[in-house]
């Protein structure tokens, strides 16, 4: 039997997967809802722990988010406390968390609490980050603590097309002419993946999720053209609506019975309907049938 450093294999196999300083391992008990593909890299020669054979959590709902970002990632794991003396109530940090496009490779720096620094809760097992505005993609997050400590998470989550809030129109029609606010009017909004805002319409558009999350509802814009008889409804975003449900169209009420990332399919109403409903009009999410 071979144990020293650099040694290949070795038998009987040990309890932990340590390679020597420095060595760079791959975990395979990986429990992230769906999500494959993590590696990590050793803490260090004879440790006996190593975070690639951690199990990291990403929340469901989590795992498609809005390409303009403001989102508070929760990344659930026993990994962030390895080596602290800490031990709670307090909180750990300074972890620094990138996000990494699967098809471009371009790094993106996450949000801290403080600057890039994040932190966990007080338990030690929830780390928080908030994500950037990203282009439209599917992501892979990397974490590093303690100079040594390293975590990757591949395919984490994808980003899509946000969808609208119709509390934010209602705030711009208050503000004078000129503040630089945008379109006032739904209809006259732009249709199309997230861009920088001004510092005005961004916090316009903070104020009105916040509101709209308190009592409004989903809502997005058709993207195509719509005729009686069509089974799909193509939209700017389904973010936030169930996977079926009912929802109004021009103030006309449907059932859909399922969802893409930019369409309604198994789209059918009982009702008189118009023969013709152009595009870039309202779709909201019938709040009864969902609750």
């Amino acid at each position: 039997m071979e144990t020293g450093f650099g040694s290949p294999q070795w038998q009987p196999m040990p309890p932990y997967n340590d390679w020597g300083f420095g060595s760079s391992t791959t975990g395979n008990n990986i429990a992230l809802l769906g999500v494959v593909g993590f590696r990590g890299v050793d803490t260090g020669f004879g440790s006996p722990f190593d975070s690639s054979a951690t199990t990291v959590f990403i929340d469901a709902s989590q795992q498609i988010i809005p390409d303009s970002g403001n989102i508070s990632l929760r990344l659930v794991s026993t990994a962030w406390a390895v080596n602290s003396a800490f031990k709670p109530p307090r909180r750990l940090g300074g972890f620094d968390v990138k996000f990494t496009g699967v098809e471009t490779g371009d790094v993106y720096q996450g949000i801290g609490l403080i600057g890039k620094e994040c932190y966990t809760d007080f338990t030690q097992k929830v780390l928080t980050v908030r994500v950037p505005p990203l282009p439209i993609g599917t992501y892979s997050i990397s974490v590093e603590w303690d100079e040594v400590n390293h975590v990757y998470i591949d395919n984490a989550f994808r980003t899509i097309v946000d969808a609208r809030c119709e509390s934010l129109y209602a705030l711009r029609s208050y503000l004078p002419s000129w503040f630089a606010k945008g379109e006032v009017s739904f209809e006259q909004d732009e249709i199309g993946a997230w861009e920088k805002e001004s510092n005005m319409s961004s916090l316009l558009s903070v104020l009105g999720q916040l509101v709209q999350g308190f009592s409004g509802r989903p809502t997005t814009a058709s993207t195509s053209n719509y005729e009686w008889g069509d089974t799909t409804l193509e939209v700017e975003s389904t973010l936030g609506f169930p996977s079926s449900g009912s929802l109004f169209f021009d103030e006309h009420k449907f059932e859909y019975s399922g969802k893409t990332d930019t369409s309604f399919t198994g789209v059918s109403t009982s009702g008189f309907i118009m023969d013709y409903i152009p595009k870039r009009r309202k779709v909201s999410l019938d709040v009864k049938s969902y609750i």
